[in-house]
């Protein structure tokens, strides 16, 4: 190499390295990426890696009293402001270089939180699906008004044990810490044979909860620092489920429906009855959909429903989070539903727990149309509660 060739390779030595480290992490990500769409390698990773990482740093990160996953967000946004006013000076100044290696300094500061991310939590959606409790079996159209008025019954009996605000919302008699300890034993007394991850973090409230609000928002899991990060600002029957749900992603569970459906499982299954209420308040509407097509009129009449009390929550509930309606709440919900794409789900709608399927056939000797319900696995898990309880009893 000549004498000028050494001057210019010097000169751009800070852009070749930084460059170099950019492309290095890319490759890296990218077979990550790659390995992570075989479901053996998601299993094998998730158990060693993710479950060891959450084990080893979740208990660290659980002495830190307040969420670092709140204020590193704060100091990302504020770090990426000043990134972009420094290019935008140096550019204005025509340091070219310097503005390219802080460009390129940048990119792989995010590609590297990117890959941390990745491997501490994007595994876990590709392994196989949660064993969750369920009972499947034909029942009678008299067994499932049975079934359902139990849980209906227990939902109204619970409703006049706790105070109310003035908007006739319930108020939580514990603290979001307390509530993440109760969960935690529900955990325990779960057998998931290995599935979930032995460590339980405890939930933090955040500060900045408002902001959640705004993007209809109730919790966040961080796997990197291993954090549950709670909205305190919405309504308190949405605590328990959202712990639930956030604890059930810090322990594997990242699919969005099978979370939705391990804090069901916990908080209905509870004997505790601010868990079961909460846990009812956000589906025991799930029981009975799709029942109205094979139940008679005089069936579907010996429902019991919600008393006056929960209606009433139900309609301040539903009010708190349409005032929460802005753009934000969309640009939240766009980013979100990105995310879970690239993440092997369909979107924002996989949070939705899939419903039943209802086969109809014509009688050829009435010529009405008859329906066959094919339970969903919320309904199997309800039916799973319910047995176990009423056997045990």
């Amino acid at each position: 190499m000549s004498a000028k060739n050494k001057i210019e390779v010097k000169k751009y030595i800070g852009v070749i390295i930084t460059l170099s480290l950019l492309l290095a992490e890319v490759l890296v990500l990218s077979i990550l990426l790659a390995l992570r769409q075989n479901e053996k390698v998601s299993l094998w990773f998730t158990q060693t890696f993710s479950k060891g990482y959450a084990q080893t740093f979740g208990k660290f990160f659980s002495l830190i009293p307040f969420s670092v996953f709140e204020w590193a967000v704060v100091l990302f946004i504020l770090g990426t402001l000043a990134v972009l006013i420094t290019i935008i000076v140096l550019l204005c100044k025509k340091k070219w270089k310097v503005s390219l290696i802080t460009f390129l300094s940048y990119a792989c500061i995010c590609i590297f939180i990117g890959t941390w991310y990745l491997t501490t939590a994007g595994y876990a959606y590709f392994r196989g699906e949660l064993p969750l409790p369920q009972r499947e079996e034909e029942y009678t159209n008299a067994q499932l008004v049975e079934i359902t008025n139990y849980f209906f019954d227990d939902f109204n009996s619970l409703s006049n044990k706790f105070p109310r605000d003035e908007k006739g919302c319930v108020i939580s008699p514990y603290t979001v810490k307390e509530l993440s300890l109760l969960i935690a034993e529900e955990f325990e007394k779960w057998d998931t044979q290995g599935y979930l991850y032995p460590y339980t973090p405890i939930a933090k409230p955040m500060i900045n909860s408002w902001l959640l609000s705004d993007e209809g928002i109730t919790g966040i899991t961080f796997m990197p620092t291993v954090e549950c990060n709670i909205n305190v600002e919405c309504p308190d029957v949405t605590w328990a489920p959202t712990i639930a749900h956030e604890l059930a992603h810090a322990k594997g569970v990242m699919v969005e429906n099978e979370a939705n459906m391990v804090s069901a499982y916990l908080l209905i299954n509870s004997n505790n009855d601010f868990l079961r209420y909460c846990g009812y308040f956000m589906r025991i509407g799930s029981l009975r959909s799709q029942m109205s097509l094979v139940l008679s009129e005089e069936e579907w009449a010996d429902m019991h429903w919600v008393n006056k009390e929960i209606s009433e929550e139900y309609t301040a509930y539903n009010q708190f989070w349409n005032e929460q309606e802005s753009i934000f709440t969309k640009i939240a919900d766009w980013f979100n539903d990105l995310y879970l794409k690239l993440s092997n789900q369909s979107g924002t709608d996989s949070y939705q727990v899939p419903p039943p399927v209802v086969d109809s056939t014509v009688n050829p000797d009435t010529g009405k149309v008859e329906y066959t319900i094919k339970y969903s696995k919320i309904q199997k898990m309800f039916f799973h509660i319910y047995h176990n309880k009423v056997e045990i009893a």
